[in-house]
């Protein structure tokens, strides 16, 4: 960890430096192919999660899950220029995805308890 970019400025030496131009690049500095499996397993869950909010999310929450599959998708498309999930963008994706997520879960379980009823 640290090879490359800032945690390498940060905490490194500065003459072993490695370039990382993409996300992929990254993650095989970082944690080689088992981290690269990794973030694809991860980014098909979030995909196929927000993809189930879209196609089932009632009105406004079913089209934010449209939106956000979107916006992923773009994200996890340009992984492929630059490293997205290491800059604030990437973290947006992330937030948006688990406010999403959360908010389906809790109308889920709303939407249950007034069945119960």
């Amino acid at each position: 960890m640290g090879r490359w970019g800032m945690m390498n400025a940060y905490f490194g030496t500065p003459d072993k430096a490695l370039w990382a131009e993409m996300m992929w690049q990254s993650l095989l500095y970082d944690g080689g192919i088992p981290l690269m499996i990794l973030y694809l397993i991860l980014a098909s869950i979030i995909l196929h999660r927000t993809w189930i909010i879209g196609v089932e999310g009632a009105n406004n929450l079913g089209r934010w899950g449209a939106v956000l599959f979107g916006y992923t998708a773009a994200a996890i498309v340009a992984s492929f220029s630059f490293p997205i999930f290491s800059v604030q963008l990437g973290l947006e994706v992330i937030l948006f995805n688990a406010a999403l997520q959360s908010a389906f879960h809790s109308s889920t379980q709303r939407d249950q308890m007034i069945r119960k009823k």
